[in-house]
């Protein structure tokens, strides 16, 4: 079993993941019995974690805290958002970006990471949107949770270090539920009235049903229409009304049409399921490293230096 406290060095620098592939079951089962492989939200990318010194308040980094499910809602027929409470209601999140938090599951022995969707001056509470696969060992224990259950949480870990203005411009590239560290980091640029890093998004999906936090990010949008810039993409257009974006996979055309080119002050981040990966980016390298970058992103002339795999 995981102590609460235990694996503090181990986790300085373990793999990053999401689920947004069910191929992270074949893979974890070589990892056994500690699975650090993630797959929380955003398979296909993996990297280097570095946990945050600082307790976030309700959380902690070095520990395991167990936090209450104070609520489950539905957001489509395979995801859920959990709202779980800290002991101290008036405790703030206080989140970095991007980052993301550890939840195990001590009768399996794995834990996952997953990026909170909450607001960083949340009260109280900690938001989690989570995509539930019928063969993931994870999203089963998940899926048999309810409201007044206990989820032991970990964190922050930090997964790419943000700072404002850093960049001219961020484009960004997501598909499925890897548009949760996405939505962090938009969200942290448009919160923040001193940073003028213009964002454009492509996001994925099989269908429009599929589209994640679709509300969320159209309104963002609006509010800001000359910083953040946004274009969906899904596999096959809806029958019964007009679709004016994106139909298939994410081509050339799209990349150079909605993201920033290539640039110093440039950087373009890709996050979702391994083929779509190999297909914009390439994959890390076998050691978790970022690697070299291939795909759409390399024939467009992106250095390895401008793109940032989750």
């Amino acid at each position: 079993m995981f102590s609460r406290c235990g694996f503090s060095t181990a986790l300085r620098q373990v793999q990053r993941g999401y689920t947004t592939s069910r191929v992270v079951d074949a893979r974890r089962n070589s990892f056994k019995p500690y699975l650090l492989l993630g797959a929380g939200l955003c398979l296909g990318g993996y990297g280097y974690l570095s946990f945050s010194q600082k307790r976030v308040a309700g959380i902690d980094s070095d520990c395991y805290t167990p936090l209450s499910i104070q609520e489950i809602r539905d957001v489509n027929h395979d995801s859920k958002i959990y709202k779980l409470a800290y002991s101290d209601q008036e405790a703030r999140a206080e989140i970095p970006v991007s980052s993301s938090v550890y939840v195990k599951d001590d009768s399996m022995q794995i834990m996952r990471p997953f990026t909170p969707i909450s607001s960083s001056d949340s009260k109280g509470y900690l938001e989690l949107l989570i995509k539930l696969y019928p063969d993931g060992s994870m999203s089963q224990f998940l899926k048999d949770r309810t409201v007044g259950d206990v989820l032991e949480v970990r964190g922050p870990i930090v997964n790419w270090e943000y700072q404002a203005n850093a960049y001219k411009a961020i484009g960004m590239v997501a598909g499925g539920s890897g548009i949760t560290p996405m939505y962090q980091i938009i969200r942290g640029i448009l919160q923040n009235p001193e940073d003028n890093t213009r964002v454009s998004l492509i996001y994925a999906n099989r269908s429009e049903e599929d589209i994640l936090l679709r509300q969320e990010l159209e309104s963002l949008a609006k509010l800001h229409p000359k910083q953040f810039t946004l274009y969906f993409v899904v596999d096959k257009a809806p029958e019964t009304r007009e679709w004016s974006q994106g139909v298939g996979f994410v081509t050339r055309e799209m990349i150079s049409q909605h993201l920033p080119k290539p640039a110093g002050d440039v950087k373009i981040l890709v996050c979702g399921p391994d083929g779509m990966m190999r297909h914009i980016s390439g994959p890390r390298a076998r050691d978790w490293s970022q690697g070299g970058v291939s795909g759409l992103l390399k024939e467009l002339g992106y250095s390895a230096e401008q793109v940032y795999k989750f």
